[in-house]
């Protein structure tokens, strides 16, 4: 092989491996499309869920609000529960006084 075939040969093998790089730049710059798209979608994930986020911290302000009442409701009825245990006690206390009273009424009319 004479030195134009040795350099017909090395710009064949170079033109071979320039396309090769050239179909290699190709697919990265394929991938680097794809990754940008995917950043992209991330990006647009990340918006969502900050929306998500701030109507979660709503939502849970809300249920903090309805704790806060039904404590102040669950007073209310320990509360009321409270006056009702002590009516019950007034009207156990009435009935064993009128048992007592119907005794003695009772004994007196047997004496009679």
């Amino acid at each position: 092989m004479d030195k134009e075939d040795k350099i017909l040969s090395l710009l064949e093998k170079m033109q071979y491996d320039i396309t090769g790089i050239k179909s290699e730049i190709g697919v990265l710059h394929r991938k680097n499309d794809m990754i940008i798209g995917t950043i992209a979608e991330m990006k647009e994930d990340i918006t969502v869920m900050k929306e998500d986020i701030a109507v979660m911290k709503e939502d849970i302000a809300v249920m903090k609000e309805d704790i806060a009442v039904m404590k102040g409701d669950i007073t209310t009825l320990q509360t009321d529960m409270t006056v009702v245990k002590e009516d019950i006690t007034i009207i156990k206390e009435e009935i064993t006084d009128n048992s007592l009273k119907i005794k003695i009424i009772d004994n007196k009319v047997k004496a009679l």
